[in-house]
Parts: C-alpha cells; sequence; structure tokens
C-alpha cells in the first residue's frame, strides 16, 4: 500500500481502491492501535465512499498527503481489481443510503428524537418561576426524550445495520 497523495487522486477517477489510516503508533494510547479504511473511488475528482469509513472527511497535509481525523492518520491505499462495475457499487450504494436516510427521517418527524437531543430544545431553568416548577418540566422533558428514543433508537440500529451489511457484503466480494 502506498500514501494517498492529492496529486494521484485524478488517476483514481472510476476506479475501486481499499483504504487504511491507522492511528500512529506512538498515539495508541490506551485503547491500542486504531483503524479506519475502507474501499472508495473517485467520483468527479472527489473522494466518494464505497463501504466502510467516510472517506470524504479525509484532510490534506501541507505536503500533499491525505489523513483521515488526526494529521497522524495517513491514509494508504491500493487499487482493486472490480468485480463488479462501478456504477453498479455505486448504484447499490445510493439505494442503500437513501433507504436509511428515508428511515432516520420518517423516524424523526414522528419523535423529533434528534431535535430534542439539541441544546435549543432542552429545559432552562431561567425560564421558570420556582425551581419545582423547572423539576417539573424537566421530569417531563426527560419522559418525553426517553419515550422517543424508544421508537427512534430500534430504526436507527436498523438502519445502521442495513450500512453494516453492505459493507460486509463488499469486503467479503473484494476481500475473498
Amino acid at each position: 500500500m502506498e500514501h494517498l497523495h492529492t496529486s494521484v487522486i485524478s488517476t483514481l477517477e472510476g476506479q475501486l481502491f481499499n483504504w487504511k489510516a491507522p492511528i500512529y503508533k506512538a498515539n495508541q494510547g490506551f485503547y491500542g492501535y486504531g483503524l479506519a479504511g475502507g474501499y472508495a473511488t473517485v467520483v468527479d475528482g472527489k473522494l466518494t465512499t464505497i463501504a466502510g469509513d467516510n472517506i470524504e472527511f479525509a484532510s490534506v497535509s501541507n505536503d500533499g498527503i491525505m489523513s483521515f481525523s488526526d494529521s497522524d492518520r495517513l491514509i494508504e491505499f491500493e487499487v482493486v481489481a472490480l468485480k463488479q462495475s462501478m456504477e453498479s457499487l455505486l448504484s447499490e450504494r445510493n439505494e442503500i443510503l437513501a433507504v436509511t436516510k428515508a428511515m432516520i427521517e420518517k423516524v424523526e418527524d414522528e419523535t423529533n428524537f434528534q431535535k430534542m437531543c439539541g441544546y435549543a430544545y432542552w429545559t432552562k431553568e431561567n425560564q421558570f418561576k420556582s425551581k419545582k416548577e423547572y423539576l417539573k418540566a424537566y421530569d417531563q422533558y426527560s419522559k418525553d426524550l426517553r419515550t422517543a428514543y424508544a421508537v427512534y433508537n430500534p430504526v436507527e440500529t436498523a438502519a445502521s445495520k442495513l450500512l453494516t451489511d453492505f459493507s460486509e457484503k463488499i469486503r467479503s466480494i473484494y476481500e475473498n
């Protein structure tokens, strides 16, 4: 594997490549050796995830080498032979993304869970005349949040499973 450099991105247009971004050994810390990676391509000059971690979050160092999340997590890659057309891979990925997005949007419309988790939605003590009123409102907010989460979580879990299953399918095709 070689490091992903901005100068080679245009040569990867329409090709499938396997990538990884290990944590620099000096920064392993308590949790050990972390690894991000997956399969990606370049579409219209932009890095595009096929399966695995979102390579779109990669950044460029001063010397043009791409890194993932932290500057010491240099991206390494290798091109792999396609076993199906790139159009088919992208189409299948986009279908799964559309389904999972629709699932999350529908449950969010029903529950407002994500909105309720936002800071602006939280119950603030200075909005109430007394501590007792605040505690009552906060208790209700907590109950509403737990109720929303009970509906939201299974849908989010199912959407996540669809994405994970697709990633595992791609890995099984290209790593065997």
